[in-house]
């Protein structure tokens, strides 16, 4: 579920990034949407085991925590609020999935140590 909802949010990510291409948004956080719509998408393709906790629970709220950062930017020096808007809605969906992804870590390593 994890790695699904963060190839699903680095593709919608991707969409902002071709949007902010087209429409000509504000370069930064056009290219940082990118950047971060790449991280995910490496991040949702990483095998659980390979990614550890950082892939599964950390990675993901590191990522949220950078994008309510260019959210708050954005908002602050006013510009096109579409894109600031969607940046905040990948954020919200990055930090729910990095909860959601480490507390179902926690419990399979609970769950598959030997006693």
């Amino acid at each position: 579920m994890v790695r699904s909802s963060l190839i699903i949010i680095g593709l919608f990510l991707l969409a902002v990034w071709i949007s902010g291409l087209a429409l000509h948004a504000a370069a930064w956080i056009t290219w940082l949407d990118f950047v971060v719509a790449i991280l995910a998408l490496g991040m949702g393709a990483a095998p659980i085991r390979e990614a550890g906790p950082l892939g599964a629970g950390g990675g993901p709220v590191l990522l949220s925590l950078g994008l309510f950062a260019m959210w708050i930017v954005a908002l602050a020096i006013h510009i096109e609020p579409w894109i600031a808007w969607c940046t905040f809605a990948g954020a919200c969906a990055m930090l729910i999935v990095g909860a959601v992804g480490g507390s179902l870590t926690t419990h399979y390593h609970r769950t598959l140590r030997p006693a």
